[in-house]
Parts: structure tokens; sequence; C-alpha cells
């Protein structure tokens, strides 16, 4: 058993410096054609093919960012190429001699090749396993924050609605069988802290852990499928139903499923790892939501996708408009909101915007966070109108 660990070394170490011995040699005959052909990447005026300045957009503009950014993956690929090839050498060492998991405070592996996040991103797994709680003065500025958004939307005749998406170790928490630390969790405290106020919130693992033998998450990805998607919109639906009757829910007959292949979702792309899988995807049999253009101004400090940070639909079904702020999760939910009322706006950001919702003018407003963001309740105060 000694040798064994004595052999793994020396080969971990052969390996690493065979790569370096290839990359030195390649550096050596392309290096001088790179410094003559290729200098370090400029962002003014960046657009490739084109000397010409674009400043017409913020969109055209993210788009310049993110052309220069491949530009310097690039020049670094060829220059600096060691970094990433040193990583695929340790993580194959480390995954397939050694059974350890190369980066574990960003990414965990669970039974059935299910991937969770570590404690790198918002305490992700401890918050999950009921190792990091609130304390009550927690629960004060959570208080305060929430309540001041109902009131500010109910003098205006709107209303509020806040949602947790929860983790995927949450839902499947057995795939990672350790032993919790409490029987509560952050999401817990919060749920029941806001019911003793007699305000609810839509705790929507309720519902995803009594469908979750149907597979509702990715199993290389932090989100949930279409499939999870949907039963998670069931269970908003539900209750905005017992404020608005009309709202119009879709059943499980009115959509069809089929199974797509994805590689490489972003779990999987942390560990560098080709990992395939197999998720639902939802297709409505008589879709009536109309995808529209988007109207409002993005952000300063919205620093995403500028494509992604509204999504705007329009149908006949009723005459209700949702306003949704939320995350990433969220956003999942276009494909069902669209079907259920007449006007859909999905923003990606729960920041509480004065200036968006007196723009918009919903009848309702949904705050969605997951559950590992959940702190944010406690800091979104009503942003007021500039």
């Amino acid at each position: 058993m000694k040798w064994d660990k004595y052999i793994s070394v020396i080969g971990f170490l052969g390996v690493i410096f065979f790569v370096a011995y290839l990359q030195l040699s390649r550096k050596n005959l392309e290096g001088k054609k790179i410094k003559e052909t290729q200098g370090f990447p400029t962002f003014e005026n960046f657009y490739p093919g084109t000397s010409e300045p674009d400043y017409l957009s913020i969109k055209s503009n993210f788009r310049k960012l993110v052309w220069y950014k491949d530009e310097v993956d690039t020049l670094y690929k060829k220059r600096f190429t060691l970094e990433s090839d040193f990583f695929d050498a340790y993580r194959y060492f480390e995954s397939n001699l050694f059974a350890i998991n190369p980066i574990p405070n960003k990414v965990l592996e669970g039974d059935d090749d299910y991937l969770f996040l570590g404690d790198d991103f918002s305490m992700a797994f401890s918050e999950s396993k009921g190792y990091d709680l609130f304390r009550g003065g927690h629960f004060k500025l959570m208080d305060k924050q929430v309540f001041s958004k109902q009131r500010w939307l109910k003098e205006r005749g709107i209303a509020y609605y806040i949602a947790i998406a929860p983790n995927k170790l949450t839902i499947y928490d057995e795939k990672i069988p350790i032993r919790k630390g409490t029987d509560t969790t952050k999401r817990v405290q919060t749920v029941n802290y806001f019911n003793s106020k007699g305000f609810s919130i839509i705790d929507l693992s309720d519902t995803l852990i009594k469908q979750k033998e149907k597979g509702l998450y990715f199993k290389t990805d932090t989100h949930w499928n279409e499939l999870g998607a949907y039963y998670a919109y069931c269970q908003l639906l539900t209750a905005i139903k017992k404020d608005f009757p009309q709202v119009r829910m879709l059943s499980e007959a009115d959509f069809t499923v089929e199974p797509l292949k994805y590689t490489r979702r972003d779990l999987a792309r942390m560990l560098r790892t080709q990992r395939r899988e197999e998720a639902p995807v939802l297709h409505i049999k008589s879709p009536k939501g109309k995808k529209v253009a988007s109207e409002l101004c993005i952000p300063d400090f919205y620093n995403q996708d500028p494509l992604r940070y509204e999504y705007r639909y329009k149908s006949n079904v009723n005459n209700l408009k949702i306003l949704v702020l939320g995350d990433s999760f969220g956003t999942w939910w276009q494909k069902f909101l669209k079907e259920s009322f007449g006007e859909v706006v999905i923003i990606r950001q729960n920041r509480f915007e004065a200036r968006i919702i007196e723009q918009e003018q919903p009848d309702i407003v949904v705050n969605e966070y997951v559950e590992r963001g959940i702190e944010e309740l406690m800091v979104r105060p009503v942003e007021p109108i500039e």
C-alpha cells in the first residue's frame, strides 16, 4: 500500500513535468511568432474586424467587452497554457487515483453523479445542512425591510409575495449522506418567523420535495430544470389564486415532455469535466403568451448579460399584470407565467426598485430569492425613485 502511494505521486509529478516539457517546447517554437504578430489587446474602440468605434448602446458595449475578454483568453492560452494543463492533470490524479474532490469548497460530488455547490457560494452547503443559522438580530432587519415593502405596495393597491427557491441540496439531501447540524435551516427559520407575524412566505421546497423522484434539478448544475420550475410555479400560482381566482394555472395536460441531452452545465464547468445528462423540456401545447420588446433601461449596477435583464410577455388570458423581481431561478418561470397572466415582466435582479414598480404599475409583485441568497431580505429596502 505504501509503495502504491509512492508510485501515484511519482506518476503525478511525471505528468506535470511532461506537460511542462511539451508546453515549453511549443513556446520556444511559437514564441517569436506570437511576439511579432500579436500584442496585448486594448479595449478602446475594440470591435472585431473593424477599427470603427461603436458606442450606440449598452448591449453593443457589453458585446465589445465579451469579445475583448475572448481576445485576452486566446492570448493567454497561447502564452500561458500551463495553468489549465496543470489543473487538468491535478484534477485527474485527485479524482481518479486518490478519489478526492479537487475543489471541495466550490463543488461537492454526491451520490448518483449529483454535483452540489460548496461553501464558497454563500455557505450553500452549511446552510442546507443546518450548520449555519440566523440569530435574533437578523430577523429585526428582515422584519423592517419586508413589511416596509408590503406597506409601500399596499398603498398602491399592489399584492406582494415572497418565494424562496430551495438549494438543490435541500431537495436532494440524501445524495450527500452527512448528518445535519440541526433540524432547522435559515430557510425554515425565516418562513416560521414571518408566519408568526402574519406574512406567509412561499417556501417552494414544500412541493419540490414531494415531487423529487421525477428529477427536478440538473445533476451537474445549481438550478432546477423545466420540470422543477413547473412544480415551483404551481405552488406559487396556488398562493396567488387565493387572492386572484381568475388566474389560469397550467396543468400537466397542457404540455408534453421531451428529454434533452445537456453537456457541461455550470457545476461541471467548474470541475472542467465533460459530464452529460438528460433533463426534461416542456412544450406548451397551445401557447398564448407572446414575447414583446424590452422597455426598461438597464441599470449601471447590473453586471450580467443585458439580454437577460428583462423578459416581457403579453396575452389575452386575463387583465392581470405580474412583475417578478428575482434571480436566475425566477427566469425559469417565464414559459409558464406567460400562459397565466395578461402581462408578465421578469427582471433578473431582486432589488426592490420603486422606479420600476411605478413605471410598470403591476397588480402583483413577486420577490424570488434562492435559498442561499436569503440574507438579501435584510439588505434590500425600497429603492427610491431617482
